[in-house]
């Protein structure tokens, strides 16, 4: 299924293309034959210069709005852009623009970026953090049948951009980099990575950030 989605995805952007292309062809075509027209009048020739710019935009103009509105009506990649992508996609979003912009933002993410802001907020600006790897975003606990995690958001990079000034260490950089080798705290997602604490969790703590020194660790 998702391929076939792909493939049509991959159609439409070539169909747009090829009509945005001949849209534009067109438009030079009869702009060039409307100046040749209009420059070849002994009148418009006496007229004075910034008149003559004008005049020639307005009918630059004039022609770029005859081309659209033939675009609008005869082409069907631009009526499923406007009508089923970009109309439904405003019926959404107005009534969530007075939500703040993580707000909007979790809407659409889903948990992956929940659990970066909730790492952001419980942990020091100057932690050492082990970031998982996707497989810990996607693999879910024993005892559940589905990750509430997506992994989209599993790269160095994007949690970087969200938990700076912290320091994000990842599997790769264990025991390669200085900086995996001073931890402060270690990211638990679905349960894993509990066993890179130098002490005991709770076996139900499936998500969070707990600190590498359980003397560190806020009492509940």
């Amino acid at each position: 299924m998702e391929a076939i989605l792909n493939e049509r995805a991959v159609r439409l952007k070539i169909i747009i293309r090829t009509e945005v292309r001949t849209s534009r062809i067109l438009s030079l075509l009869l702009q060039t034959k409307c100046d040749r027209m209009i420059f070849s009048n002994t009148t418009f020739k006496s007229m004075p210069r910034w008149v003559r710019l004008l005049l020639g935009n307005l009918g630059a103009v004039a022609v770029a709005l005859v081309v659209l509105v033939a675009i609008e009506k005869t082409s069907d990649a631009y009526n499923w852009t406007w009508e089923k992508y970009v109309v439904k996609n405003l019926k959404v979003i107005s009534p969530k623009l007075h939500v703040p912009l993580e707000g909007r933002l979790t809407s659409k993410l889903g948990a992956d970026l929940g659990y970066l802001i909730f790492i952001r907020n419980t942990t020091p600006t100057n932690a050492v953090i082990y970031y998982p790897t996707m497989a810990d975003f996607t693999t879910p606990p024993p005892d559940k049948e589905k990750s509430i995690f997506n992994g989209r958001l599993h790269e160095k990079l994007i949690a970087v951009r969200f938990l700076y000034p912290r320091r994000v260490v990842v599997e790769s950089e264990l025991g390669v980099t200085s900086w995996s080798k001073k931890l402060t705290h270690i990211c638990i997602v679905n349960g894993h990575n509990r066993d890179m604490l130098p002490y005991q969790t709770e076996d139900d703590f499936y998500n969070g950030a707990l600190p590498t020194d359980s003397l560190l660790m806020t009492p509940l």
